[in-house]
Parts: structure tokens; C-alpha cells; sequence
């Protein structure tokens, strides 16, 4: 399947894919990772002095994987592999 869809790319005819049921529930992990990441910042502000430091930089960790995740397991979509 691989090689007939790389002959077919190669050759020009790229049709665009449906998109895979994995691609959506990754998505929607990453959107939700980035909204906690959003209201960790917030949080940081509410929290004893203790704690501030760490929730904010949790804040940044995770919408850091939150943008990180798209870009590594789903990738380009115009690949030929």
C-alpha cells in the first residue's frame, strides 16, 4: 500500500486524505493539554508562594507538549510516506 501511494505521489496524483481517527483524538488531546497549560498560569497567581514557581512552569511544560505533539505525530499532511 505504501509503494502504490508513493508511485501515486510521485507521479502528481495527490488526493488529500480523510482524516484518521487518531489524528482527531490527538488533536484534542493537544487542545486540551494547552487549555490546562492556560489555566495553570492563571493558578500560579492563586496558589501559596510555595507552589508558584512549580505551577508556572507547569503551565509552560504543557503547552510546550501540547505544541509539540501535533507537530511530531501527525506531521505533514502533503508526506509521501
Amino acid at each position: 500500500m505504501r509503494a502504490a501511494r508513493r508511485r501515486a505521489y510521485a507521479r502528481g496524483s495527490s488526493k488529500p486524505e480523510e482524516p484518521r481517527l487518531s489524528n482527531i483524538v490527538i488533536a484534542v488531546v493537544a487542545i486540551a493539554l494547552f487549555i490546562f497549560g492556560i489555566f495553570c498560569f492563571g493558578l500560579a497567581f492563586q496558589v501559596p508562594e510555595a507552589w508558584r514557581m512549580l505551577t508556572f512552569f507547569g503551565g509552560i511544560i504543557a503547552c510546550t507538549v501540547a505544541l509539540f505533539i501535533p507537530m511530531t505525530f501527525v506531521g505533514r499532511s502533503n508526506r509521501s510516506w
